[in-house]
């Protein structure tokens, strides 16, 4: 069981993210690690602005994926919102995001891995490209079974 206030040396906590294995029950805290943040820093002005966007991502999602497919399949689940707005990565505040959607890939350690912009999937609007049910059954599914939807 995930207590709230642990700790984990060179983690960032996050707390009261949405838990992907009991959607409507209690809330959950998610790692970044501290690396990762130094690295978005560095090398991704887009990556470290949007930290926050990230944050709000987990806390209030619109679907959560279970299943995230790279080259294979392995465990963990893909937060997706949908904010007006994100920060540009070019330190002068905040753009419009347009049509597409914001993710957080977790894995199963319940460590945020990546984050950023989807395209949205041409069928399921609300669902980042290839994670539609059809995109599934075509093949070119990128996610597994959606876990949880928002509803209100």
């Amino acid at each position: 069981m995930r207590t709230m206030n642990q700790q984990r040396n060179g983690y960032h906590r996050l707390d009261n993210a949405r838990n992907p294995d009991d959607p409507s029950g209690e809330r959950i805290q998610l790692w970044m690690s501290i690396e990762m943040v130094h690295n978005s820093q560095r090398y991704s002005n887009f990556r470290f602005e949007n930290i926050k966007t990230a944050a709000a991502c987990i806390v209030d999602p619109l679907r959560i994926n279970a299943h995230i497919r790279d080259g294979d399949e392995s465990q963990g689940w893909c937060y997706v919102s949908a904010p007006d707005q994100i920060r540009s990565g070019q330190g002068d505040g905040l753009m419009q995001n347009g049509d597409r959607l914001f993710t957080v890939f977790v894995d199963s350690e319940f460590r945020v891995f990546d984050w950023g912009r989807e395209n949205r999937d041409i069928v399921d609007r609300d669902s980042p490209d290839g994670a539609s049910e059809q995109a599934l059954a075509e093949g070119r599914g990128r996610f597994g079974e959606l876990v949880w939807i928002k509803t209100t």
